[in-house]
């Protein structure tokens, strides 16, 4: 009864109520970029675009070892400022692009925590497998005909199983984050 546009849209609504779940960083999340920019001069700032849109920064690591902790930038650089400082960053959440510094070596590696670009018909899910199981029955919420609301209770049977998926998953989806002092401030 629902075309494909229709079953995506509805997709991408599952996926952000999945990402977003009771706001937890999930472990598939968190994302590793190494950025060489060895060849680049030293006079301007690295821009780096990174795979996934940037939820929020976690570590950065200067392989120059001349910056150990970075300062974000409440504002974004311009042609007409001065190169960034050391020890600066800039990022938009929910953007792909983050600006650096150019400390000569310019080798970079970014820990990030990130969220998903809207999927198209053809794409793959940005997703683990075992949560293909808690997508369906999301998706399957917002599938159903407002006007089957009624029929069986079925949006919210699909949207309470759904979730107990996501709780169960939540329960054994973690890593060991004990005594961690960030570098991004």
């Amino acid at each position: 009864m629902l075309g494909n546009d229709a079953i995506v849209q509805d997709i991408n609504y599952a996926l952000d109520d999945i990402y977003t779940y009771e706001w937890k960083d999930w472990t598939f999340m968190y994302s590793k970029h190494v950025a060489d920019f060895s060849a680049v001069g030293s006079d301007n700032n690295i821009t780096v675009t990174l795979d996934y849109p940037i939820k929020r920064l976690v570590w950065l690591t200067d392989l120059s070892w001349r910056t150990t902790e970075f300062d974000i930038l409440k504002v974004e650089p311009t042609e007409w400022t001065d190169n960034l400082k050391s020890n600066e960053i800039y990022y938009k959440p929910w953007s792909k692009e983050i600006i650096l510094p150019n400390n000569g070596n310019a080798w970079y590696i970014l820990h990030y925590v990130h969220i998903f670009d809207k999927v198209e018909f053809t794409d793959e899910l940005p997703i683990p497998e075992i949560f293909e199981w808690a997508l369906y029955n999301m998706t399957m919420t917002y599938a159903y005909p407002p006007y089957w609301q009624y029929w069986e209770n079925k949006e919210w049977n699909t949207y309470a199983k759904s979730n107990q998926q996501l709780a169960n998953l939540a329960k054994t989806d973690s890593f060991q984050m004990t005594k961690v002092k960030w570098n991004i401030h």
